[in-house]
């Protein structure tokens, strides 16, 4: 196929099966008739899903070419391909190098998370990023600096359907304090109805795949969803937060989720978080002053006993190394 017939491509190499079958659907779904679509895949289960998913969508694969490094899979909308338009779509647009992303996070090394959101949102703008709040204080505190720059950064969150009413309280507070809108995603329906009716309402207390089982459907089902339209995400992670955290940087390339991570408050400590609480008087989940530093699901969550690791209330029953839910894979 001449290099002229195609429209735009899509790389999605390196992207996790679920994640590059998204982003393979959003694509397609903006073909207009006649253009096709150049989709770069690795080799083996990707290459089937992402021909699952063309099939699913009523679309058709033109051709099939192995590359230096992969396949290239040419998609078409209809059988129309002699009026193919070449077009640029900023939004599938190869992301940067390794070598840029380790420049760039380099560069916001030792800049305030002020500096680094400023920045971020330079690159990749407002509309194209969003922090994802869990509501704990880190992510308070990027709210509300995100606010007071006035950098109009959308928030969404994630409610599982086991959240602590706390956690509810302090998502209203939020609302009202900064005059915002919240965007609230939940799993599918009925994924949690076959999930549980499967393994039971405490699955997760059984095993650590049950655990992650339980993760992924309430979790990282929908967060994928969401992260397939951005070409950012913001977090509250921090290096001291956990063993599994340790090599947080001001800005990554997600590979598990294909876009970049803002980590705004990567370097800074604890005690810096709840100082610039306090000072500006930000809302905060009240579970904190009851001994838990970290919070998520209510049956998955617990107060730290003095000199614990402040995640050890997260999944306590589980060795250190575990204690992720599929939202943050990269750090060991």
């Amino acid at each position: 196929m001449a290099k002229h017939d195609v429209a735009y491509t899509l790389d999605v190499q390196g992207i996790s099966c679920p994640v590059n079958a998204v982003r393979v659907k959003a694509a397609v779904g903006e073909l207009k008739d006649g253009e096709l679509l150049e989709v770069l895949v690795d080799e083996g289960e990707a290459v089937l899903r992402v021909a699952r998913t063309l099939k699913d969508s009523g679309y058709r694969i033109v051709k099939v070419e192995p590359r230096e490094q992969g396949l290239s899979v040419i998609v078409s909308k209809n059988n129309a391909v002699d009026n193919a338009k070449r077009v640029y779509q900023s939004r599938f647009r190869k992301r940067m190098s390794r070598e840029a992303v380790e420049k760039l996070s380099l560069e916001l090394s030792g800049k305030t998370p002020e500096e680094i959101l400023r920045r971020a949102v330079e690159l990749f703008g407002a509309s194209s990023t969003a922090l994802a709040s869990s509501f704990g204080a880190e992510d308070q505190v990027i709210t509300d600096i995100l606010h007071h720059e006035k950098l109009q950064v959308p928030l969404f969150t994630l409610d599982t359907g086991r959240l602590p009413q706390e956690t509810y309280d302090v998502l209203d507070a939020t609302r009202k304090r900064y005059a915002m809108q919240i965007e609230v995603l939940f799993p599918e329906t009925s994924a949690v109805e076959a999930m549980v009716t499967k393994n039971g309402a405490n699955l997760f207390y059984e095993s650590v795949e049950l655990r992650k089982e339980c993760c992924r459907i309430r979790k990282v089902q929908p967060l994928t969803r969401k992260l397939s339209t951005l070409k950012a995400w913001i977090c509250g992670l921090r290096r001291e937060q956990s063993v599994t955290r340790t090599a947080v940087a001001p800005v990554e390339w997600d590979a598990a989720f294909g876009l970049y991570k803002i980590n705004p408050l990567a370097e800074v400590s604890e005690a810096w978080v709840w100082d610039y609480i306090k000072t500006r008087s930000v809302p905060f989940n009240a579970l904190h002053d009851s001994g838990y530093p970290s919070i998520g699901c209510s049956p998955c969550s617990r107060a730290v006993k003095p000199g614990e690791d402040i995640r050890a209330g997260r999944w306590w029953w589980e060795i250190a190394e575990h204690r992720e839910c599929g939202l943050h894979r990269e750090h060991k």
